[in-house]
């Protein structure tokens, strides 16, 4: 029980207090969030309503925004609404892993790969910024949903861990990811086939329900819509996702790419049967398409959208651990520890950096009226009343960001 529980709960508390020096103000579309939220003078139910009938920012996600508008409308706008809801992601992060040991001690996994499993899936890049990042919510409740699914799984309440995996579409059409891992599943006999119907059914009900609403409230790859398919970029996309896998960002230089790609061939390889390293390949090449056209450029500026990028391998770098926990041989974790690590590594230190400019930025609001950066890039700007923060094309303004080193300066 040490191994199980103890080390994994050490930890998660050495976790717990390394995130708390990326806990320094909120950042681009937090801002925007926060900003969009208390300007709006509807009532919570109107809101409700807002966000289940029409599009958030060309999203169609309704059910993590509709809990963190109820979150928000129980505190009035503080420096600390951001903290609150980072809280939530974190609680929720916690709660997936919990759930999944739970699972892994149901399915008597060998007691070593506890703590390894919380190392992996903690210090990753993708954790990192879901639990330093609120907008990740997203993600973050649709895992969360997938591991409470598996302990229904586990104790064989297969309609209601259907019910709640068909609830994920909800917070992400990424949930298709999990109706592949329980294909999965059954082909390894981790679950029966009358099982796995049960399961199936409210899955495919609830999802097509979705899908129905999205396309209607939502245009799916359209100008308007998120995603926008070409099979022009599809290539280029493909590298980048296999290649930054367990990297879990795009902040390699040119002479790395190939390590990574090694360490996700041989992580496919160390399955113990043919057809788990079949499944898994069709299972990154499935995960491609969800997020096709979003890994072909690399990161080179230390304020740049691709910083927040590290959220994307949330999902599918945490079912594959999963994965060789439960099918692989342990040796590949040596291996795969070193990119997942060092990747975890730097979106730590990088979102610091991040922060610390837009830190620097509020310390000037309070000695000013209003204060005007001047930050040409559409995907940064803000404009935040409440701060008197204007971030934009203002090349009049007396600061601007540099974004190649993550700095204010005076133009």
């Amino acid at each position: 029980m040490v191994v199980r529980i103890l080390f994994p709960v050490i930890i998660a508390v050495a976790w717990l207090l390394l995130l708390q020096s990326t806990m320094i103000t909120d950042v681009w579309d937090e801002t925007h969030f926060l900003v969009y939220f208390y300007t709006q003078s509807n009532t919570i139910w109107d809101k409700l309503a807002i966000i289940w009938t029409q599009p958030i920012g060309h999203l169609y996600r309704p059910i993590p925004i509709s809990i963190a508008s109820i979150i928000l409308e129980q505190v009035s706008l503080s420096p600390f609404a951001w903290q609150l809801l980072r809280a939530i992601n974190i609680i929720l992060l916690l709660g997936t892993l919990a759930s999944f040991l739970y699972v892994f001690w149901r399915w008597q996994v060998k007691a070593y790969l506890f703590p390894i499993f919380t190392i992996l899936f903690l210090f990753s890049g993708s954790s990192f910024i879901s639990s330093a990042w609120f907008v990740n919510l997203f993600d973050v409740m649709s895992l969360f949903l997938f591991s409470c699914a598996l302990v229904l799984i586990s104790h064989e309440l297969f309609l209601i861990a259907g019910i709640v995996i068909g609830v994920s579409f909800f917070c992400k059409e990424i949930s298709l990811l999990f109706a592949i891992f329980l294909i999965i599943m059954l082909i390894n006999k981790k679950i029966h086939i009358r099982s796995f119907i049960q399961v199936i059914i409210p899955i495919l009900i609830l999802g097509i329900s979705y899908w129905v609403l999205r396309f209607n409230i939502a245009d799916y790859s359209s100008q308007n819509d998120i995603y926008n398919f070409s099979w022009e970029t599809y290539g280029t996309s493909l590298f980048g996702f296999l290649e930054s896998f367990w990297w879990q960002n795009m902040q390699r230089i040119q002479d790395m790419y190939w390590f990574g790609i090694i360490c996700l061939i041989l992580s496919i390889f160390a399955f113990k049967t043919d057809t788990n390293r079949l499944l898994f390949t069709g299972f990154i090449l499935f995960s491609s398409l969800i997020y096709w056209q979003m890994f072909i450029f690399y990161q080179h500026d230390v304020i740049h959208y691709l910083h927040f990028i590290g959220r994307l391998y949330l999902i599918p770098t945490a079912l594959f651990l999963l994965a060789l926990v439960l099918w692989a041989r342990s040796i590949i974790f040596v291996l795969i520890a070193i990119p997942i690590l060092l990747g975890g590594w730097q979106t730590y230190h990088a979102h610091q950096r991040f922060q610390y400019v837009f830190h620097q930025i509020e310390q000037l609001s309070q000695k000013q009226t209003s204060v005007f950066i001047h930050f040409p890039d559409h995907k940064g700007q803000i404009n935040d009343p409440f701060k008197k923060i204007y971030i934009g094309n203002y090349p009049q303004a007396q600061y601007k960001i540099d974004i190649k080193q993550g700095l204010l300066i005076e133009q």
